[in-house]
């Protein structure tokens, strides 16, 4: 087996791999402004700048596999080969990106045909020339005897027959060949032939010369002067005579060509000048002259005629004089040419505002097109005709709104007529719904460990009407939380645990997920983060031991003195500290005129000297203790406080049996039945429980919508308590 000889190639051999690479790898954008302008070039350049180079790659691939079919290297072809749709693979999905963001584009619509097509005929070319360098090597084993048995003269000619097949078929692929790279040659991008230079052609027409020694090769072994073995003897010289019948294909297709032809062989070489007819069913079908190598080419058109479908047998005959010979028969059969039915659907996810709109095509096995086709379009139920044009396409258009919500089905049905067999496309599906739209919203976009994450969130209809009772799927980094409904204005609340995150940034996710056909898909994200709050280790008043690294308060412990809730650890300091001071100037007091009484007999009273510091002191107790009955300042404890004071009343004035084992919701139920408000019991829950739990500072708005929440749900009052 010969190898190829690249010669200066192996250069541009590593350049088309380091380009592919590059591409398919790295995606590294190319500078093609300068070489293609357009007036979109920025929505789509370095696209194209990709999509070029993948297709010059390509042509590089394949100038490769034609060199080593001149070689008779097939596994090198086919090596090569793999690498060519390795690289218009992503080039046909990189090209239906860009025609779908950049309609203006529509020449690039004819890119990508040509290049297919000529890989489709390598690609058969490989499969054909490794089965005639089969047939061939056969035929050189027989080429040594010096004289040649009837079976293996038999076996020659089959072989001989077969390679005459191969080589006429490939003689077709080889200008079909030369027809699709002046096609790559000629295209076009804005008024640029990026694909011109290439040696496609000039390797085509090296590949036809080595078709043409293979044929020599062939003629030299029947030729009765030919002695491969060097002894002076004609190998033919004891074989006998025989005819011998070759098609060159065994099913052809109404208006197709029956293609063959027959070898003459007597008196130890090939006739030439006799005279041979062939036969189809007993039939006369054609009649000719042997060449000088005694073989005779047919054609024979097969009628446009239903009755010619179906298997025919075919034989030759001829006489050498003073014997009539007879060819082995050959079977050919005859077929409608097969055709395919392709539609294609210009959105599949519909609303009811928009149409349906449909283009079918049809083309038999060769890709022409078949026209004045009898056709019928299938969707659901309802059966729809159409005839094709002479393009073998037709466009169908609907309504949305007339085939109704939900998913549906369309196909289209080639009937079929002579000479082209019936055919179907696939089934293809359609959603026709109504489209949703899910926000997402955090109260916060920090939450400290161990505190809630609390948000809300809205899903409406056609961008306007809000969906009631949806439900809404919570995950967070993926992994499933909760599931809450809307309510009649399309919104819905949720309350997560923290305590199992971990520090960092996180993503929480809502998605409309179980819902009913007719509703689309939607979802929202957002991002938060979970933090540890850091409490300072310089304590001078904590003790320090050697060689411990120190030691400080718990984590949390500054939190009482400088975090959210402080204002109640100092108030606690101060009553005590209030306490403490009155209590020892009583005792002080009370010593003293125990002291008097016992010394003369008589107390002597005097006016209580109170330092002016204690007086400060007592003037600041009362203050905070008045500020104690009034509402905080500070939004958060403000919520808080109104909350506490909302269940105090409940409890007290109005006797309704709030357990305190019962959880906030419990009680926001509760009241619910009773008669109050749920909307504004719902929402001082939320607001209590975002200011308590989530570690967010809430404003002043939040703040004056909890006290006018709080005195609605008092003023307004409900049903009858319970008599829990």
């Amino acid at each position: 087996m010969n190898t190829p000889s690249l010669g200066a190639r192996p250069m541009r051999l590593r350049t088309a791999i380091s380009v592919a690479f590059c591409l398919l790898i790295l995606g590294a954008p190319f500078a093609a402004e300068a070489e293609i302008p357009h007036e979109n070039f920025d929505l789509v350049g370095s696209d194209l700048d990709m999509l070029i180079d993948l297709l010059r790659s390509s042509i590089d691939y394949s100038e490769y596999t034609l060199e080593s079919l001149i070689g008779e290297y097939i596994a090198g072809a086919n090596d090569n080969m793999s690498i060519v749709n390795g690289l218009l693979d992503p080039a046909a999905q990189l090209l239906q990106i860009m025609m779908d963001v950049v309609e203006s584009y529509e020449n690039l619509s004819r890119l990508m045909p040509p290049f297919l097509e000529f890989a489709q005929l390598e690609e058969q070319f490989i499969d054909m020339e490794a089965s005639l360098i089969s047939e061939r090597n056969f035929i050189h084993s027989l080429s040594g005897y010096v004289n040649l048995t009837d079976e293996q003269t038999l076996a020659a000619m089959g072989s001989i027959g077969r390679a005459n097949s191969l080589l006429v078929r490939m003689d077709g692929s080889i200008d079909a060949m030369v027809e699709s790279a002046n096609e790559i040659s000629a295209l076009e991008v804005d008024d640029a032939t990026p694909f011109a230079d290439n040696d496609l052609l000039e390797l085509i027409e090296q590949l036809r010369g080595l078709l043409y020694m293979i044929e020599l090769e062939l003629l030299d072994f029947l030729r009765s002067d030919d002695d491969p073995s060097g002894t002076g003897e004609n190998p033919w010289k004891d074989v006998s005579p025989f005819l011998v019948l070759w098609l060159e294909e065994e099913t052809v297709y109404l208006g197709e060509s029956i293609r063959g032809g027959v070898y003459l062989f007597f008196n130890g070489s090939f006739q030439e000048g006799r005279f041979v007819q062939i036969d189809l069913d007993g039939l006369p079908l054609s009649t000719g002259i042997t060449d000088s190598d005694g073989e005779l080419r047919f054609e024979f058109e097969v009628p446009v005629n239903e009755s010619w479908l179906g298997s025919h047998v075919l034989t030759a005959n001829s006489s050498s004089g003073w014997e009539e010979l007879y060819s082995d028969p050959v079977t050919v059969t005859v077929s409608l040419i097969p055709t395919e039915v392709r539609i294609e659907i210009e959105a599949t996810l519909l609303t009811l505002d928009d149409q349906l709109n449909i283009s079918a095509i049809v083309t038999d096995i060769f890709g022409r097109p078949v026209e004045n086709g009898n056709c019928v379009y299938h969707l659901n139920a309802d059966e729809i005709a159409f005839v094709t044009d002479e393009f073998g396409e037709n466009a169908y258009s609907r309504d949305a709104s007339e085939i109704g919500l939900g998913k549906h089905t369309v196909w289209a049905e080639f009937m079929g007529h002579l000479p082209y067999a019936p055919s179907s496309s696939v089934v293809a599906e359609l959603t026709i719904s109504i489209p949703t739209k899910l926000d997402l919203n955090l109260f916060s976009d920090r939450f400290a460990l161990g505190y809630k994450i609390v948000g809300n969130g809205t899903i409406f209809a056609n961008q306007s009407a809000p969906i009631d009772g949806a439900i809404i799927t919570i995950f967070v980094d993926g992994e499933f939380e909760t599931n809450v409904s809307s309510d009649d204005r399309g919104i819905f609340s949720y309350s997560i645990e923290s305590i199992e995150l971990s520090t960092g940034t996180h993503t929480i996710t809502a998605i409309y997920l179980f819902r009913e056909g007719h509703w689309r898909y939607s979802e929202d994200s957002q991002s938060f983060t979970i933090y540890v709050p850091k409490a300072s280790l310089k304590y001078p008043f904590w003790p320090y031991l050697p060689r411990w690294g120190g030691i400080s308060p718990p984590q949390d412990f500054v939190n009482l003195f400088f975090g959210d809730y402080a204002y109640y650890t100092w108030l606690l300091i101060l009553l005590a500290a209030g306490t403490v001071v009155k209590t020892l100037q009583i005792r002080k007091s009370r010593r003293e005129s125990s002291s008097e009484e016992q010394g003369e007999g008589e107390p002597i009273v005097e006016p209580t000297i109170v330092p002016a510091g204690a007086e400060a002191l007592q003037d600041e107790l009362g203050a905070v203790v008045k500020r104690t009955l009034e509402a905080p300042s500070n939004p958060n404890d403000r919520i808080v406080w109104y909350y506490n004071r909302l269940i105090s009343i409940l409890k007290g004035e109005r006797s309704i049996g709030i357990r305190d084992s019962m959880t906030h919701w419990e009680i926001a139920r509760m009241l619910g039945s009773l008669g109050y408000s749920y909307r504004e019991v719902e929402r001082a829950t939320l607001l209590f429980e975002i200011a308590l739990y989530s570690g967010s500072e809430l404003s002043g708005t939040e703040s004056e919508e909890m006290t006018r929440t709080v005195e609605e749900i008092i003023g307004t009052g409900g049903g009858e308590p319970n008599a829990a």
